[in-house]
């Protein structure tokens, strides 16, 4: 289903109660659930992504094409407080052609955090 972009992460968590959690985050969760509840049952827990496979596959690999460029530092990929998968980067400096990038991008899909900061 990652592959097809259907799903767009899928993780193994071990959740608070020390049970392990099958967390995936889906553009439409209800195209997946039948199928993913088959093979998951109570483990499973569905998040709607507000991004596409693709949307993340395509911004992770713009950063990974511009690491020299840009000068990244750390290039992480993580979940975020809903659960849903992001791409954190790290470049020395957020330049104008690093903002225009950025901008038409979906929110919260990528979080940039500079290494050097204007005063």
């Amino acid at each position: 289903m990652l592959a097809s972009g259907a799903i767009v992460s899928l993780r193994y968590l071990s959740a608070p109660d020390k049970t392990w959690r099958v967390v995936i985050s889906a553009p439409d969760p209800d195209v997946v659930r039948e199928s993913l509840t088959e093979l998951h049952g109570d483990l499973l827990t569905l998040i709607p992504s507000p991004w596409t496979r693709r949307q993340y596959r395509d911004a992770g690999e713009h950063l990974v094409h511009q690491v020299e460029l840009w000068a990244i530092s750390t290039l992480i990929d993580q979940i975020n407080d809903d659960g849903v998968d992001h791409i954190v980067a790290t470049p020395r400096a957020i330049t104008a052609e690093i903002e225009a990038w950025h901008r038409d991008l979906p929110a919260g899909l990528v979080t940039l955090k500079s290494m050097i900061r204007p005063t």
